[in-house]
């Protein structure tokens, strides 16, 4: 009877709103601060990145030829486009902007020769050239573990 008298009580729906708002805080800086780390441990990324493709256009390696309006183009070796790999709208879009001569590698050596010639590719032609990404990026069984417990829990 006292339970269902609290239930009924405006203080305990006070109490449950609150409790309920302080979850969803902590929430909210939880997220925040995975945002922040994520973006904190891409920075090496760019870093060494951007690092190597200065290396080459001193060497003169990253000479391109001229765009269309006479300009010198730099970019041979640009592997990343940090605004559209930051800001992109799709997890595609941004793995189109991530790593670039490895995407363009996997996409012309394992994608296109795996898919039938006039067709477009599918799960299968997918799942292989990520394996075939996986092992080039180091095979860790450990990690897909970890992978397949997250699943499980989800």
């Amino acid at each position: 009877l006292l339970i269902f008298h609290l239930a009924k009580s405006k203080f305990f729906r006070r109490v449950l709103r609150l409790a309920f708002l302080l979850l969803t805080l902590i929430c909210v800086k939880q997220v925040g601060l995975l945002q922040v780390a994520a973006f904190t441990s891409r920075c090496k990324y760019y870093v060494a990145w951007f690092l190597s493709e200065a290396a080459c256009v001193l060497c003169g390696f990253g000479f391109n030829g001229y765009d269309a309006s006479g300009k010198v183009r730099w970019d041979r070796f640009t592997n990343i486009y940090v605004r559209k790999c930051e800001f992109s709208q799709s997890i595609k879009e941004m793995l189109d902007h991530w790593n670039i001569g490895a995407n363009r590698w996997l996409r012309y050596y394992v994608y296109m020769r795996i898919t039938p010639p006039g067709q477009t590719g599918g799960a299968s032609s997918t799942l292989v050239t990520y394996a075939v990404s996986a092992l080039w990026h180091g095979f860790y069984p450990g990690y897909y573990c970890k992978y397949a417990d997250i699943v499980m829990l989800v």
